[in-house]
């Protein structure tokens, strides 16, 4: 078995005890987090073999494995990833684009392609090789956007079963809802590396652009 990942090497170890000696490898990005995991392993009498490097790239020296477990989350399942899981494999990682990262896929590896399914919730910080860069609201924003009116509540559309299929149209942006004690408003920001948008309530004012 493969986890991306290592942190303390708590899940490691639990997986060395359920799968035996010598079946488990880990990767840790972090060499000092690495470090430490390979003592707290040690301390435990846990047999892994924990490797520091990049987890987009999986650890080719042990593969292939039959399972993959991931404590990141990932927009897009790195490719080496499938390559170094068996047919019939199985990956399990958390996944989703920014605005619904919290999503848990279990997919199972055929000879050139890995499907499957979200089977529950699982929030993970993104793996590093993955993650996005997005700018902060202008600070000239309400003097150069378009403005326009909607009676939709942005809570609606990001606060249910929909917010998948929004976040997967809208690619790498995020969402903050950024709160006004003083004025008793709300103002929703959809942000990304060139263009901006808010719906900002009461009678709800929508205001984009893009670069």
């Amino acid at each position: 078995m493969l986890e991306i990942g290592t942190g303390t090497g708590y899940n490691a170890a639990l997986l060395a005890h359920r799968l035996g000696a010598g079946n488990v490898a880990s990767i840790e990005i972090d060499p000092q987090v690495a470090q430490q995991a390979r003592a707290n392993l040690a301390k435990a009498d846990r047999d892994v073999t924990v490797s520091t490097g990049d987890g987009a790239a999986g650890y080719p020296p042990r593969a292939p494995y039959d399972r993959l477990i991931a404590t990141c989350s990932v927009e897009t399942i790195p490719w080496p990833w499938v390559e170094q899981i068996r047919p019939s494999g199985v990956i399990v990682t958390p996944w989703g684009p920014p605005i619904a990262n919290d999503h848990l896929l279990r997919l199972e590896v055929g000879q050139d392609s890995a499907l499957g399914t979200i089977v529950g919730s699982a929030g993970f910080m993104r793996l590093r090789a993955q993650r996005w860069n997005v700018t902060d609201e202008p600070d000239d924003f309400p003097d150069i956007a378009t403005r326009s009116s909607t009676d939709l509540d942005p809570h609606d559309v990001l606060g249910n079963h929909s917010t998948l299929a929004v976040a997967l149209h809208l690619g790498q942006c995020r969402a903050v809802f950024e709160t006004n004690a003083e004025a008793d408003s709300e103002t929703l920001w959809l942000l990304a590396a060139d263009s901006w948008a808010s719906i900002s309530g009461g009678p709800r004012t929508s205001m984009g652009l893009a670069k």
